[in-house]
């Protein structure tokens, strides 16, 4: 977390990630730890509530089985051409992003979500994003995967980590 950092400190880390991105290395950001992607790349995912406080956007509640559906043809192709996935959300208080920029990619959207106060509509539940052409890429979930015990969602752990 951010809690204990200077702001210096804070500055330099953020520094940090935008260089090896823009250098061409990517990075993978769940659930929590999303607010890194938010200090690095403010543009890329308005997440819930206020994105320039950390932990805001912590409003997801439990859920067995949501299911979400499948959009990019990417991970439509990794997934053997399924359209829809279940997903756990097996703690409380998990991330929600409320939109995407134009130039980012959605590949796994709620239909519809529930948080402790209200319910969202469309939530991009994995966005993947290139700050340029020549740069690495930068996913976000908003899922745990050891909490998920599907074929499908190791396929998209899978995906995801070749990506990187």
């Amino acid at each position: 977390t951010f809690y204990n950092k200077t702001p210096e400190e804070i500055q330099q880390m953020t520094f940090n990630l935008v260089t090896f991105v823009q250098s061409g290395g990517s990075i993978y950001v769940s659930d929590w730890a999303y607010f890194w992607a938010e200090m690095a790349f403010p543009d890329i995912i308005d997440y819930y509530g206020d994105d320039t406080q950390e932990g805001v956007a912590k409003v997801g509640i439990v859920y067995d089985a949501l299911v979400a559906n499948v959009v990019s043809d990417s991970f439509q192709r990794a997934l053997d051409g399924a359209e829809t996935i279940t997903i756990q959300f097996n703690w409380p208080a998990w991330v929600l992003a409320e939109s995407v920029s134009f130039s980012s990619t959605v590949h796994i959207l709620a239909p519809t979500v529930q948080t402790f106060t209200s319910t969202l509509h469309d939530v991009p539940l994995v966005v993947s994003h290139k700050p340029t052409p020549t740069s690495g890429t930068v996913f976000f979930t908003s899922f745990h995967h050891e909490a998920q015990l599907t074929r499908q969602m190791e396929e998209v752990l899978r995906f995801l980590v070749f990506q990187l």
